[in-house]
């Protein structure tokens, strides 16, 4: 829909995250799937006209060139309204851009200690153009969302789904913030984070007006978390819950011959039944637990066909994982780490699960056990946090430290097909309960009431 369309809201959307993810791969988690989900059906909505842009607390140059090249790959109309700002203002444009895309392909491809310290000083240097370009002081002073023919002062809403807020400086003085929050997790149990991820929600909640601003939290446990670090000082009623849900990309899957075919592609026994788990590896997520219940159940039941299959990337704090995997040296061949898995690839690996294990100690909300549930792959979850409200009585839930419940839970739905035939019943059933239509519905409704208490 067009921008300047004299009905309906008008809303600059910050799609940052987007860009970032659409130039590595590797950064399409759940908060990029989340954002895009989000964005697209924004983009439909009768009732909300959306202007992508990529301003935030640190917006600048390259955010602002991956947020057009991911547009453009999208749907190259949009461009219509996202003006190519810096290639106007900066010289050197298109050569310092080339650069930068190099850097990142180069880093998928060369891990060695001489490449590392080559890209380090390029980077550098690209930093050092940025500076000397100019590029900060543009961002300051205008920024590229103010695009030819858009009346900027007609803006209603800017919603940050992820980063922090711009300075209010530039934006019109009518305008209202909204902001969406996943998770106080770093603040509740900082120990399973670094330092940089710390300060990213820090610096997003110290840029929150309590009295101006408006949140969108994803669930009823984030929202009572956040309302309770703010401890009576936020109006509560700024603070909606718009609950996410699983992408449509992810779909029960019948075809056993291209589940086998997605399986070997990536190195995974087709012919071997697999308990999956699905998380970025770090220690939030518990995946310790798993290995361990993997470990007991193979071993108290000698049964030697069942392979547990651990698909996400490398994150921090990750020391245990592999320590506990070590620990169990006659079960490391069946243990298998995927890493990076494309999207269209997700749906088939947990389509072949004999079931989702998920004991996170805690989850803003929990998108891999939905899109679990989506692919109809019975679950067993954690009984924390916002995890109940996602699942509900579709699957297993136990406390995320209780190794003996959780190795209970996996025998149950691998002793008895029947027991697991009807736990992939309800989780497709329950999975119908969440789309992205209602969770922009309740999105607009979000803005509509800011816009009213202005």
């Amino acid at each position: 829909m067009l921008f300047n369309d004299s009905s309906g809201l008008k809303i600059i959307y910050d799609i940052s995250i987007l860009g970032r993810a659409h130039l590595d791969a590797r950064s399409r988690t759940g908060i990029f799937r989340v954002v895009e989900s989000l964005f697209q059906e924004l983009s439909r909505h009768d009732e909300a006209y959306i202007l992508p842009t990529s301003l935030h607390e640190k917006s600048g140059f390259w955010d602002n060139y991956a947020s057009q090249l991911y547009l453009k790959d999208v749907d190259p109309d949009l461009l219509e309204s996202f003006v190519d700002f810096y290639s106007k203002k900066v010289p050197f444009y298109k050569i310092r851009t080339s650069i930068q895309t190099f850097l990142i392909k180069d880093a998928k491809k060369n891990r060695t200690l001489l490449s590392r310290s080559s890209r380090y000083a390029v980077a550098s240097f690209c930093k050092a153009f940025d500076l000397l370009a100019g590029v900060n002081k543009i961002s300051a002073g205008k920024h590229p969302v103010v695009g030819e023919g858009i009346d900027f002062t007609s803006v209603d809403i800017y919603h940050s789904p992820f980063l922090s807020f711009p300075s209010r400086d530039l934006l019109p003085t009518k305008t209202q913030r909204v902001i969406t929050i996943y998770d106080l997790i770093p603040i509740k149990f900082p120990e399973f984070f670094t330092a940089s991820q710390i300060d990213l929600i820090n610096r997003a909640f110290s840029k929150i007006d309590a009295d101006q601003d408006w949140v969108a939290c994803i669930s009823e446990s984030t929202r009572n978390d956040f309302l309770d670090f703010f401890d009576g000082s936020f109006d509560d009623s700024r603070v909606i819950v718009t609950p996410l849900a699983a992408s449509e990309k992810f779909y029960p899957v019948k075809n056993r011959e291209l589940i086998h075919s997605v399986l070997r592609r990536h190195g995974i026994p087709p012919e071997v039944p697999y308990l999956l788990s699905l998380c970025t590896l770090e220690p939030r997520k518990n995946l310790k637990a798993v290995i361990s219940s993997f470990a007991k159940v193979v071993l108290e039941s000698r049964n030697p066909d069942l392979n547990l299959v651990l698909v996400g990337v490398k994150g921090w704090k990750n020391k245990d994982i592999f320590d506990e995997i070590a620990k169990n040296p006659d079960l490391e061949s069946r243990i298998f780490l995927t890493g990076f898995v494309p999207d269209q690839d997700l749906s088939p690996i947990y389509s072949g699960a004999q079931c989702f294990v998920y004991p996170s100690f805690y989850e803003g909300f929990g998108l891999p056990p939905l899109e679990a549930m989506q692919c109809g792959v019975p679950v067993i979850t954690s009984n924390t946090s916002s995890l109940p409200e996602v699942v509900g009585d579709a699957g297993i839930m136990v406390r995320p430290d209780d190794l003996d419940g959780l190795c209970q839970a996996i025998h149950s739905v691998l002793a008895d097909n029947l027991i697991r035939a009807d736990m992939a019943s309800k989780s497709l059933q329950r999975a119908q309960q969440f789309s992205w239509s209602k969770c922009a519905d309740e999105t607009v409704k979000l803005y509509k009431q800011a816009v009213s208490s202005s």
